[in-house]
C-alpha cells in the first residue's frame, strides 16, 4: 500500500507540474514549489531505490516530455512519444504484478 501511495504522489506531482499555471494557481499552489517538490522526491528515490536505472529512465523521460515542441522536433523526437513511454514505463510493472496474482 505504501508503494501505491508513493507512486500516486509522484504521478500527482508530475501532473501538477505539467498542468496549466493558471489552473494550478487557482488551486492555490505555486508551480515552482510543485516542481521543486517533484525534483526532491525523484532525488530521494534515486538515493533510496534499488533500481537506479529505472529511476534515471523516468527522470530522463520526464525531462524529454517537458521540452518545448520546437526544441524536441529539432532534436528529432516527439514529446508525446516521450510522455507515452513514461506512462508505459511506470504502469507496466504494476499491470504485470497484478496479472501474476
Amino acid at each position: 500500500m505504501l508503494s501505491f501511495g508513493l507512486v500516486f504522489f509522484a504521478v500527482s506531482l508530475a501532473v501538477g507540474v505539467n498542468a496549466d499555471e493558471g489552473f494550478i494557481a487557482r488551486l492555490g499552489f505555486d508551480p515552482d514549489i510543485l516542481a521543486i517538490t517533484l525534483v526532491a522526491f525523484v532525488l530521494t528515490g534515486l538515493v533510496a531505490h534499488r533500481h537506479l536505472a529505472l529511476v534515471v529512465a523516468v527522470v530522463l523521460l520526464v525531462g524529454g516530455a517537458n521540452v518545448p515542441v520546437a526544441v524536441a522536433l529539432e532534436l528529432g523526437y516527439d514529446p508525446d512519444v516521450a510522455l507515452a513511454a513514461l506512462f508505459a514505463l511506470v504502469t507496466v510493472p504494476f499491470v504485470a504484478r497484478w496479472m501474476d496474482g
